[in-house]
Formats: C-alpha cells, structure tokens, sequence
C-alpha cells in the first residue's frame, strides 16, 4: 500500500514526532479509503502491537513499540468523526423536538371570550419619595399608543410632593404599606386590566408598549414578558457596561443554576424591565412575596415558570413550564442613577451577593439585614 511505503521510507530518515505529523497530514489529505484497506491496516498494526510485546516493546520500529499509536493508522479517526457528527445531530434533534411545540399561540386565558389584540392593560407605578423623576415618567405614559386602561400609583407613604404630583395629572394613588412588594400587590388588587404591568418610577416605556405587551403575552406558553432596558445617568449617558451585563444576567443567571428550566423556557427578569403579565397568572401565583425585601421579581419569575401555562389541547389538563421572554426591540430606559453613583465592579458585586443569598434560601430577615448593609445610598 502507497501509505505504508511512505511509512518506511519516513522511519529512515525521520524522528518519531515527525512521522507522526507526516502520516497525520498525508492520511487526512486523501480520499476515504476502502473498508478493505481498513482491515488491512488493523491487521498489519495488531501483528506489530504483538511483535513488539514479545521484545519488550523497547525497540524496533515506531508502529511495533506498545502502547504507540499515530492518527489514522486503520481509519478510526474518520469513524470518531463521523459518530461525533451523527451524535451532534441526535442530540440537536432531540432538543428541538423537546423545546418546540406543535402548539398555536396560546389563547388569552384571563376572561374568557375576550381577544388578546383589546386585552386591556393596567399600568402599576410603586412609589416612595419619586417627586424629581414621577412628573417624567407620567408624560412618557400619558404618550402610549394605543394607550393603558388606568395607571395605578401605588405609593408607600411619600413624604415629599409625590402623591400631589401623581393627583395633578389625573392618575389614581393606591396608599399601601412600604415595601415595593406590598405597593404593587395592593395595586394589583384594586386593578381593572386584563394584563398587569409593573413601571419603575425612574424609568421610560416606549410609545407601542401597550402593543408590545399584548403580542407578546400571546405567545406559545409565554406567562411573564420584560423589555431590554437601556440604562442612562441623568445627563442621557449610556452606561455601556451595565446596559449589556443587565441583558446577559437575564440569560446565564438561570442557565447557571438552573439549566433544565432554562431550557423550558426559564429567565431571570428584574423590575427596573417592566414586568408584565395577566392579572389571572398573577393572582393565581399569589402575586409578589411579599416577605422578600428585595429580589421580589426574580421569585415571581421563577414561580410563574413554574406553574406553567395550559396545554393548548382540549383533551388535555397537563399544564407545561411557562416561557419568561425579554423583549429585544423596543428597548425601554431606565436610570442609572445608583449603578453610576456606585461603579460597574461594585454595583456587579452588590448584585450578585444578593441574588446568591437569595438562591441559597436566606431567610426574610437575612436579605433584609444584607440589603441594609449594602444600599446604603439615598435611593433605598
């Protein structure tokens, strides 16, 4: 054979390591050989492997030394290839069969007989002293079209001119105990609208909100939506670092710790993308812990995930793991008031001790001490 020549025309002249890369290159540049040739070299190579165990295996040529072998001496290398590319498809395969569903959109599940395209929508604000950035956010949302059925200020004992202000341009104020879970879950009670979404008072939705939130809930199992949020100082600036790391996180948090549910459609969203969903999903979990002083968002991510959607079948009551979805386009702004005033590396740091406290079971009174300990800024 042509490959074993050049075998022993390279054994003159070459070291070990040399003919080892040569046979590699010239074995992988030809064409795929014939099964026979296979059986050919297996058999020439087990004769060495024994020729060379009765001497010892310490001399004689390379291919007869024990335990030495060079790529493509009997074609496994092509065989390892080809398996590697058949178990890559199964696996692809598998997971698209497991992930995509033959499904429509689900139906709107809040009242029935109401269509998803005139769903209507209820925008709650949590407030606590807002007074420099409320008059903001209430033109932003006054702008909305089409616009939102009611807007819900739901404030927590303001001591400045918040809920003045909130009066002034005709919105209704829900007085609740402090505490962003209790405001919004007050809120939530006394809403009319058939989706539930939840405004940050330093933050800016975008003029099709209303629209977004609608197709968006009518997605296949989809249960709780946010928006990819731009974060920018009081100047207007961009805060590069932070705006991409808040998009990533929303994706490596819970294939991290929960890759399984990742795959089903689990992510981690936080309030500062304006949550929303039904006010049937949301009632049905019990609303926002509100035993938690911080990470509330997180745990209502991870609940709605959990209690799923309905089965679009008739015949069926199996209910399958609900998708959380950020929304790419359009992108909503929020302040990066504290994240400027703090720095990218402490505001990350900040973030993730809280959420691994959280994720570890730290009681109530843990995350409120930790939370005291570390937002020690005005904007607690």
């Amino acid at each position: 054979m042509r490959i074993a020549w050049t075998g022993e025309r390279c054994r003159a002249v070459c070291s070990r390591q040399r003919l080892l890369f040569k046979r590699t290159i010239y074995h992988t540049s030809q064409p795929c050989c014939r099964p026979a040739d296979h059986r050919e070299r297996r058999a020439g190579r087990t004769a060495g492997l024994r020729g060379g165990a009765e001497s010892g295996g310490g001399s004689g040529p390379p291919d007869q030394r024990r335990g030495y072998t060079s790529f493509g001496d009997d074609g496994r290398g092509d065989v390892y290839c080809r398996l590697a590319q058949i178990a890559l498809l199964l696996g692809a395969g598998v997971l698209v069969v497991w992930l995509v569903d033959e499904n429509e959109a689900l139906p709107f599940q809040s009242q029935p007989g109401v269509s998803l395209d005139k769903a209507t929508v209820s925008i709650i604000v949590p407030t606590w002293n807002e007074e420099a950035v409320l008059p903001g956010l209430l033109q932003n949302l006054s702008q909305l079209c089409p616009p939102a059925l009611e807007i819900l200020v739901a404030d927590g004992g303001s001591s400045d001119r918040t809920v003045q202000i909130a009066e002034a341009a005709g919105f209704k104020v829900v007085p609740s105990p402090k505490g962003r879970a209790a405001q919004m879950n007050f809120a939530a009670a006394s809403a009319k609208g058939d989706i539930l979404c939840f405004v940050h008072a330093d933050s800016h939705l975008p003029e099709r909100a209303v629209a977004v939130v609608r197709k968006t809930l009518g997605w296949r199992r989809t249960v709780l939506g946010g928006f990819r949020t731009n974060i920018r100082t009081g100047e207007g600036r961009l805060l590069r670092f932070m705006t991409l790391h808040h998009f990533i996180k929303s994706h490596y948090c819970p294939a991290v710790v929960r890759p399984l549910d990742y795959l089903r459609g689990l992510r981690c969203l936080f309030g500062d993308q304006t949550l929303f969903c039904t006010a049937a999903a949301f009632h049905g979990v019990g609303g926002y812990s509100r035993e938690l002083p911080i990470m509330e968002d997180a745990d209502l991510c991870l609940r709605l995930h959990l209690a799923g959607a309905p089965s679009q079948r008739p015949s069926s009551c199996k209910r399958r793991r609900g998708r959380i979805v950020q929304i790419w386009a359009p992108p909503a702004e929020t302040s990066g008031r504290r994240l400027a005033a703090w720095g990218n590396l402490h505001a990350t740091f900040v973030h993730f001790r809280i959420a691994l406290a959280w994720y570890w079971g730290a009681s109530p009174e843990q995350l409120v001490q930790l939370y005291n300990r570390l937002y020690t800024d005005k904007y607690r």
